[in-house]
C-alpha cells in the first residue's frame, strides 16, 4: 500500500515561483503570500503543496505593468491600508505631515518590492506582515527612526520589503502586523 505522495525541494521551489506569479496578477495579498510560502517551504507532501496553492488557478496570467506609487502627506495626514495595489516600488513623503502604510493586505506587483520613505519634519508609519523578510537602511538627521524586525526569521523564498528611510527632524517607525 504506498501513502501520499512526497514533495521533494524542486516541488516546493516551483510551488513558491507559482505563488509569486499569482501575487503579481493580484490574486494573493503580501500577508497571503507571506502565510502560503512558508507552508509551501514546509511541505512534506504533494496534497501539502496542493493545499497552498489550492483556490488559485493553474496557469497564472502575465503581470500587470510596472508600476510605482506615490504617497504625499504635505502638511495632513494620508493612509493607505486594506487592500491596495502596490508596485514594484513606493515612495512615501511626509513634509510636515504623516503618512501609515499598511503593506500586510497590499496586492503586490513583484516578490521584492522596493519603499522609499523621506520624513521632514513629519511622520511615516509603516506596517509589514509577519512572514516577510524586512531589508532596512537609511539615516536620520536630527530625527527619529524605530524598527521591529520580528521574532521570528522569514523562510528563504519569503517576499522582501527592501526599506530605504531618510528623516530630518521626522521620524519613522517600522513595525510587524
Amino acid at each position: 500500500m504506498t501513502g501520499p505522495e512526497r514533495a521533494g525541494d524542486a516541488d516546493r521551489e516551483q510551488a513558491v515561483d507559482a505563488l509569486r506569479e499569482h501575487a503579481v496578477a493580484g490574486r494573493l495579498t503580501l500577508e497571503e503570500l507571506a502565510d502560503r510560502v512558508g507552508t509551501a517551504l514546509t511541505a512534506t507532501t504533494q496534497g501539502e503543496l496542493d493545499a497552498a496553492l489550492g483556490d488559485l488557478p493553474a496557469t497564472v496570467a502575465p503581470p500587470a505593468a510596472d508600476d510605482h506609487a506615490r504617497v504625499l502627506a504635505l502638511f495632513g495626514d494620508v493612509s493607505r491600508s486594506g487592500r491596495w495595489r502596490l508596485g514594484r516600488s513606493v515612495r512615501a513623503l511626509g513634509l510636515f505631515g504623516g503618512v501609515r502604510l499598511d503593506l500586510r493586505q497590499a496586492e503586490v506587483t513583484a516578490g521584492e518590492i522596493t519603499v522609499d520613505v523621506d520624513a521632514v519634519c513629519g511622520a511615516v508609519d509603516v506596517i509589514v506582515p509577519d512572514g516577510v523578510v524586512l531589508d532596512m537602511s537609511g539615516y536620520a538627521l536630527f530625527g527619529a527612526q524605530h524598527a521591529d524586525a520580528g521574532e521570528e526569521r522569514p523562510p528563504a523564498g519569503a517576499p522582501v520589503v527592501h526599506l530605504r528611510a531618510r528623516t530630518a527632524f521626522g521620524s519613522l517607525t517600522v513595525r510587524r502586523g
